[in-house]
């Protein structure tokens, strides 16, 4: 669902966000990009050792617990919602 919502809402918001954040403009298509990637590599390393012990990579609308995607996914929603609620006050 966070995808669907990015999506829909990006490019109004990531004006007004990427002024409040210091992005530059012509960043837009790449976090657009990171923010609703579905693929996502990752991997495991040996503490001690440092080693890789594994790799691959995950598949999932959201990767449960990502900082940035379930936050800005969030917060997202919670301003679609304010933005529905206010429109007739």
């Amino acid at each position: 669902m966070d995808v669907a919502v990015i999506k829909g809402v990006f490019n109004t918001m990531f004006p007004i966000m990427s002024d409040k954040m210091g992005l530059p403009l012509d960043m837009k298509n790449e976090v657009l990009r990171a923010l609703t990637d579905t693929v996502s590599p990752f991997i495991m390393l040996n503490k001690i050792t440092k080693k890789i012990e594994l790799s691959g990579t995950v598949k999932g609308t959201v990767f449960s617990g990502h900082p940035t995607r379930t936050t800005w996914g969030n917060t997202l929603r919670v301003l679609s919602y304010i933005e529905y609620i206010m429109k007739d006050c």
